[in-house]
């Protein structure tokens, strides 16, 4: 089976070239999105599936309710189930998997801006008792998949996941794409394209967005950006295919080619 990433800031065109492989291409073609888990091929009643759901809920309710640190979560710990993903996949004769998130990749990125906003946590007791409760066996599922050896502290499910990611992503400083190997304990997609377009082009398209993410605005966007730059330079140089989408065409044209 053939990993394929096609990543990118948001309002660089993911959608709209999934969207477009996905009604041209063959079942043998699968795409995996990152918070937001696509469910339909995991297997009924499965710790996966409900870990799955946890977090659609996890993304939505962080969206709904504006808190990053919610997102925070559901981004590493859908990241964390990329792998499984992938094994279900694979037993199901999928040829090809399309991901718009890698766990070695876009995890350095978002880990790295999402982590700061963790330092003090606004959330209160009572709402993160409450997630607790409902969805303590789906925490404990996730959380598993976490070496013991990057937790400095033992607190409960929620509150590890919090504080792991602030220890990584920030107070470790440089990040290490060896620590992100043995983390995930997956490969590098066996290709990487990154659709790339103008901070300020992006804003203009997901400006009247319902709902903004932490992330969604220009000077955040310019960081990111740098950051896609710089660890691409250093982990993945000359293996990745740069795709200009500053105009809406050469998505068009990049998506046909994306036919399997």
């Amino acid at each position: 089976m053939k990993t394929i990433l096609i990543t990118g800031l948001d309002g660089s065109g993911k959608s709209t070239v999934f969207e477009k492989i996905r009604q041209k291409s063959s079942f043998s073609v699968h795409f995996i999105k990152a918070p937001q888990i696509d469910t339909q091929f995991l297997p009924q009643n499965s710790k996966i599936l409900k870990a799955a759901q946890f977090i659609n809920w996890l993304n939505e309710e962080s969206d709904l309710k504006q808190m990053p640190q919610l997102k925070a979560v559901a981004l590493l710990s859908s990241m964390l189930l990329i792998k499984e993903i992938l094994k279900i996949y694979n037993n199901q004769s999928f040829k090809y998997v399309i991901l718009e998130r890698h766990p070695l990749i876009d995890t350095a990125i978002y880990g790295r801006f999402y982590a700061p906003l963790l330092k003090k946590i606004i959330i209160s007791d009572q709402i993160l008792s409450q997630i607790e409760k409902q969805f303590a066996e789906e925490l404990q599922y996730i959380i598993e998949f976490i070496p013991a050896a990057y937790f400095s502290t033992r607190q409960s499910p929620l509150r590890n996941l919090f504080y792991f990611i602030y220890d990584y992503f920030y107070l470790r400083g440089e990040l290490k794409i060896s620590d992100l190997e043995n983390i995930f304990q997956i490969n590098p997609p066996s290709e990487i394209y990154y659709l790339q377009a103008q901070p300020d082009i992006l804003y203009q398209r997901i400006k009247d967005r319902t709902r903004k993410e932490a992330h969604e605005n220009t000077e955040i966007l310019k960081l990111l950006a740098q950051a896609y730059q710089d660890f691409f330079e250093k982990y993945f140089q000359n293996k990745v295919i740069i795709i200009d989408t500053n105009e809406i065409e050469n998505l068009n044209i990049f998506a046909n080619q994306m036919i399997y």
